[in-house]
């Protein structure tokens, strides 16, 4: 797996239209095609050596982003059962 930032203009499969942000794969024989991860072995008829996965970010860095996704939306599910008790309670 290389670890290569997908260009700013994100690319859609070839095959179903999926916003390949994340996660692409292209070939050596055309940089120009790009799949999802479900469908990189419609990409071409290359072998697997010559297709290469792109990432924008590590695991370790998607891992962070979804603790605070996570940290983010038990603050507003807090936030927003205060302001209901207190509703309630007037």
């Amino acid at each position: 797996m290389t670890k290569q930032a997908l260009r700013e203009d994100c690319k859609q499969c070839e095959v179903c239209g999926f916003d390949c942000y994340l996660f692409a794969v292209t070939c050596e024989c055309s940089s120009q095609l790009v799949t999802c991860l479900e469908h990189a072995r419609t990409l071409c008829r290359c072998s697997n050596d010559s297709k290469r996965v792109h990432y924008r970010y590590s695991v370790k860095q998607l891992r962070a982003l979804s603790q605070q996704v996570e940290q983010h939306y038990e603050l507003l599910t807090q936030k927003i059962s205060e302001k209901s008790f207190d509703e309630e309670h007037r």
